[in-house]
């Protein structure tokens, strides 16, 4: 996942965030009204910066860790901008950036075949194709973080459970195989448990 986290701190360096929330845009609120970006998608972006060390969120409060002081800065001396702009395109990593920064601008993160995931879930327009791809993605980045989290023995005390929004069953899968004697449902649209099935039946 390499190449998503170096897209997101070029991004970072390209809106200076760091230096937006050091003159004040302290807040995901301010920081997408002042970038004219989607407040939900800012959120989660910041999220993102959060998690590898960048930022700090307390109370929707956003201060800069002193990683983010010495290379987002630009008048840090350490500062990464000339790798992080890439002006002469030397990373190829995709257009990454260009991608996390169009979504920005809206609130949907996820197509599939042009159409927002999100809208064919609420409206119930699945089709299979985009059930399909979208479900065997999930899994595949899922089913590890599910085998570990049954293995905690945070369900020791559980023998039915039920997978809401379970996609391929990453959990009631992981469940199951912890604990053959037990049940899980797995609960979702119609054309997500067609395909779950093929999860299910090995």
């Amino acid at each position: 996942m390499g190449n998503y986290t170096f897209a997101c701190l070029m991004v970072a360096v390209q809106l200076d965030i760091t230096g937006l929330i050091d003159a004040g845009m302290n807040t995901p609120n301010k920081l997408s009204q002042q970038l004219n970006l989607s407040q939900k998608g800012m959120q989660l972006y910041l999220l993102i910066l959060a998690h590898l060390g960048y930022i700090k969120i307390i109370d929707e409060q956003i201060s800069n860790t002193s990683l983010a002081q010495d290379y987002l800065n630009q008048h840090s001396p350490y500062f990464w901008g000339e790798v992080l702009k890439d002006p002469n395109n030397i990373y190829n990593i995709n257009h990454l950036d260009k991608k996390i920064l169009t979504s920005l601008k809206h609130e949907y993160e996820l197509e599939c075949n042009q159409r927002s995931v999100t809208d064919m879930w609420q409206q119930d327009t699945l089709d299979q194709q985009s059930a399909a791809a979208f479900t065997h993605l999930m899994h595949s980045q899922g089913f590890a973080s599910a085998v570990s989290a049954i293995n905690t023995g945070i369900f020791n005390h559980v023998n039915r459970l039920l997978d809401a929004g379970a996609g391929s069953g990453t959990i009631a899968l992981a469940f199951c195989d912890a604990y053959p004697q037990r049940q899980a449902i797995i609960f979702d649209l119609a054309p997500v448990c067609t395909i779950a099935k093929d999860y299910v039946a090995p």
